[in-house]
């Protein structure tokens, strides 16, 4: 069973760049190109303080932690709703629950960055917790005997074998059942399936395409051996910078020295800078080849927001 997975992704969108901690709903209007900046994208390419203003950055869009939340459960209820239509119970997120899971995700995208100077300077930022959900779905679905489990999937899922393909940025594809309470959920909300894809995937392929370039970078592959020759020196062994910040996560009572080593490695080694240079330029390039698809998808997630802005008031 996979609906849970599928209902709560929401992972981008939203034209305009806000910080990770951002509640504030931005422009309703697509923002050229030009005018966005990478702070969505959770690094600047730089680590030096200036008192000079930056020129604006090219960045993918971004969404705020609440608009998300409110998509994810102005979504989640339409599927509900229709759900209950078929004679089939769902229980739908509430919206603390929902801003939970949508804080964790922010924090997920920290745990793929090298060490932040700024925002990290006493120590690694600890990821908040994925409250999960108060009903499982999935669970309550895979309790049922095997017809009744087949027909809730059908009414959630719709019939795989009568689905759309939708072409992704990144060149893959994704067959989406026309029917089902998912699918008119999402048309509800988006306007179309389509539209309904590029925001939860599109962009978020967009941003891994993004990362896994920069991360292949000949600067930043020789910053990263410089960092792994420093950390080893300092008695820690990692290949990449996110194994030391996943250790951190997981043994809290060495983070502190983990943080330390890493903070003085980064820094000899320029990996920060490299990677904040070969991400931006990434991501620059990823812009310029989709820029009509993007505004395409900013307007569309503009609407939906309005959508389920308006049905959660209702």
């Amino acid at each position: 069973m996979v609906i849970v997975a599928l209902l709560a992704t929401g992972c981008v969108g939203r034209s305009g760049a806000t910080s990770s901690s951002s509640t504030e709903r931005v422009a309703a209007n697509p923002v050229p190109a030009e005018t966005l900046t990478t702070a969505g994208d959770g690094i600047s390419g730089t680590s030096d303080a200036s008192d000079e203003a930056e020129p604006a950055r090219v960045a993918l869009p971004e969404i705020s932690v609440n608009d998300r939340s409110v998509l994810m459960v102005a979504n989640e209820r339409l599927v509900a709703e229709c759900m209950a239509r078929e004679g089939f119970q769902f229980v739908p997120l509430d919206l603390a629950t929902a801003i939970g899971i949508a804080e964790a995700r922010e924090d997920e995208r920290r745990a793929d960055l090298p060490i932040d100077d700024a925002a990290e300077a006493t120590g690694y930022i600890q990821p908040r917790v994925d409250p999960g959900r108060a009903f499982d779905n999935d669970a309550y679905a895979n309790s049922l005997n095997d017809a009744a489990r087949d027909a809730w999937s059908r009414a959630a899922l719709g019939d795989f074998g009568d689905a759309i393909t939708v072409n992704m940025p990144d060149g893959n594809q994704v067959s989406i059942p026309k029917a089902g309470c998912l699918s008119e959920a999402r048309v509800a909300l988006y306007g179309s399936v389509e539209d309904a894809m590029m925001f939860e995937m599109g962009i978020a392929g967009m941003r891994v395409a993004a990362m896994m370039t920069a991360d292949a970078d000949p600067d930043v592959v020789t910053a990263r051996a410089d960092w792994v020759r420093c950390m080893s020196a300092s008695g820690w062994t990692f290949e990449h910078f996110t194994q030391a910040r996943q250790y951190s996560y997981q043994h809290r009572d060495e983070a502190l020295s983990v943080w330390t080593a890493d903070r003085t490695c980064s820094r000899s080694s320029g990996l920060r800078d490299a990677f904040g240079r070969a991400l931006q330029q990434s991501v620059e390039d990823l812009v310029d080849e989709n820029l009509g698809l993007i505004e395409q998808y900013e307007s569309s997630v503009d609407q939906a927001i309005d959508r389920a802005t308006d049905l959660l008031a209702g």
